[in-house]
């Protein structure tokens, strides 16, 4: 085969993409051995090392470290040797280019690697994780399961009549849909609203459900898993309680908060404004909470503590409300939000971090807060997050 420039480019791009069969290979070092072709060789290999270079070496430092490579191929030769010069010029000839070759392709790998250790944001895009938002699904009384709008933030039941907060009929029910309760389940990464039949108002935190009747015949009952924030209309005849997992709160009209996830030891209730009574479903052991006062209920005991609201119903309000929270603590809430997996790939430190981050920013983002104020690395593979020291 007639030996030509282009050739001798495609055979250097297969090499440099790893791509090159064995006899691509031994046709390319038979241009390497074609004093002909040195130039165009040397030409070839600089423009590669150009492209892939780190922006840190200076146009002189990238010449200089080029010229190193090539300096072999005119090897010092003595008189006493000349019928050796053939032989060793094409083996060093040969041995630069392998060396630029491998420079290159060291480089590349380098900067690869360098670019998903140090770019967030790129490792989050290619992991497809997205903030959390308003996801939300119904489930009727048949069973059925709708998906609701993304575009709304809650839903309301008025006069046994699904509908949006804004009075956008919800698609998918119809008159055989419509029972005697219904749930309202949020999954990691979504919020939702809810409006009871009584005017009660109900946010909904990530990876929490709520199930409630079509309508409140006398005292009003709801039942809640993970967490949820109550706004309760005032009724002084009726009482409302919620049920949640090992304890009940009632209540007469009142804002308060629940944290009770089933893989959390203790479950949380919060007072902000008006009274609740917390009551244990094992010993009926009761404590009625004031405003600022937090229950916290672990197996069959009962604690009462002086909280920070703020911290509380941060969740709420659209954001991360960090109060001396460990690594641990902060990745857990992570974990909810942006929906993914936490791998601890040192022991998580005990130092703690305060703060409040937006809950719109984007994982990279809040991640990037945090390192900048805290000794962590993050990582992210798939939808796992490896944290280190």
């Amino acid at each position: 085969m007639e030996r030509t420039n282009s050739r001798l480019q495609e055979l250097i791009e297969l090499y440099l993409q790893q791509s090159i069969t064995e006899a691509d290979k031994i046709e390319l070092w038979g241009y390497v051995d074609d004093p002909v072709f040195e130039a165009e060789i040397k030409n070839s290999l600089s423009e590669a090392f150009y492209q892939v270079a780190p922006v840190e070496l200076t146009a002189l430092q990238q010449e200089q470290a080029l010229n190193h490579i090539f300096q072999a191929d005119n090897p010092v030769i003595t008189s006493q040797e000349p019928q050796r010069q053939p032989k060793l010029k094409r083996l060093w000839t040969r041995i630069g280019v392998a060396a630029t070759i491998a420079v290159v392709l060291g480089l590349g790998l380098y900067l690869y690697q360098q670019k998903t250790e140090l770019s967030l944001a790129d490792q989050v895009a290619r992991s497809g994780i997205k903030t959390g938002g308003n996801k939300a699904f119904l489930t009727l009384a048949n069973n059925k399961r709708i998906v609701l709008s993304e575009s709304q933030s809650g839903i309301k039941l008025q006069d046994n009549k699904l509908s949006y907060s804004n009075g956008t009929s919800l698609s998918g029910i119809n008159s055989a849909d419509v029972g005697q309760e219904y749930t309202l389940s949020t999954p990691k990464g979504g919020t939702y609203q809810l409006v009871l039949p009584d005017g009660s108002k109900v946010w909904l935190n990530a990876s929490s459900s709520i199930r409630f009747p079509a309508v409140f015949n006398g005292n009003r009952s709801v039942e809640l898993s993970g967490e949820g924030y109550f706004e309760v209309a005032k009724d002084e005849k009726h009482s409302f309680v919620v049920n949640s997992r090992s304890q009940s709160v009632e209540v007469l009209g009142t804002h308060f908060n629940i944290q009770n996830y089933q893989n959390e030891t203790t479950a949380k209730t919060t007072l902000l404004e008006g009274k609740v009574k917390v009551s244990l479903a094992d010993n009926g052991l009761t404590r009625v909470l004031k405003p600022g006062e937090q229950a916290g209920v672990t197996g069959k005991q009962l604690k009462v503590y002086h909280v920070d609201i703020e911290d509380v119903v941060a969740w709420k309000e659209g954001y991360f409300n960090f109060n001396n929270e460990t690594i641990a603590q902060i990745m857990a809430q992570l974990a909810m939000w942006y929906d993914v997996k936490i791998d601890f790939v040192d022991p998580p430190s005990e130092e703690t971090f305060t703060g409040q981050i937006s809950r719109t920013k984007s994982l990279a983002e809040v991640l990037d807060i945090i390192a900048k104020a805290k000794p962590v690395k993050f990582k992210i593979k798939g939808r796992t997050i490896e944290v280190s020291h």
